[in-house]
């Protein structure tokens, strides 16, 4: 927040225009959306911003009413699958991460790239499939978990893994499934 503030008057040293990408805006409080208000009122000619947000209406309406909103829809799958043949990952997994990502060809890059975030798949999908055999004190201690991990994706997976076992015991999961290499265990 201070940084646009401090900088937004200095001229762009290259270009027409000095852009602000504000990831996450939703996440500013109050005080955060409103300290950024003023320049949002009176933007220098060529500042540009982009409040990223995945919540629009967590954003005040006064932020709201000086912004252009543009959605951006999810990329189709066959894209993603294209992009992430180029890391020379096995066709299986890419095609895994292509649908784990839901159109968020960063999401599935990483997924494919990253250990940590492949091995929070596994072990999210490996609790998954023994939640049966656990008992009470395990499941809470897998809960407790969430706090150590990005819980948000762990909640993702769960998700799609009770979507895919809701398709499945209704015969309804043929070639729509986010674990398509998991459908034996869903059955």
């Amino acid at each position: 927040r201070q940084q646009v503030i401090d900088t937004v008057d200095i001229v762009p040293y290259y270009g027409p225009y000095k852009i602000y990408i504000i990831k996450d805006a939703q996440l500013l409080n109050d005080n955060g959306q409103n300290a950024l208000l003023k320049t949002l009122e009176e933007p220098p000619e060529y500042a540009l911003f982009f409040l990223l947000t995945d919540n629009y209406d967590r954003l005040l309406d006064t932020i709201k009413s000086r912004c252009m909103k543009l959605r951006m829809e999810p990329l189709d799958q066959e894209i993603i699958i294209r992009e992430l043949g180029k890391s020379g990952a096995e066709k299986a997994l890419i095609e895994e991460n292509a649908a784990l990502s839901k159109g968020n060809l960063g999401l599935a890059k990483s997924l494919t790239e990253d250990e940590e975030k492949a091995a929070l798949k596994n072990e999210t999908l490996k609790a998954l499939k023994n939640l049966s055999n656990l008992d009470a004190l395990e499941i809470f201690q897998f809960a407790a978990d969430l706090d150590k991990l990005d819980g948000a994706q762990v909640l993702s997976y769960m998700q799609m893994w009770y979507r895919d076992l809701a398709l499945v015991k209704n015969n309804a999961g043929d070639g729509r499934l986010y674990f398509e290499k998991e459908k034996a265990v869903l059955r």
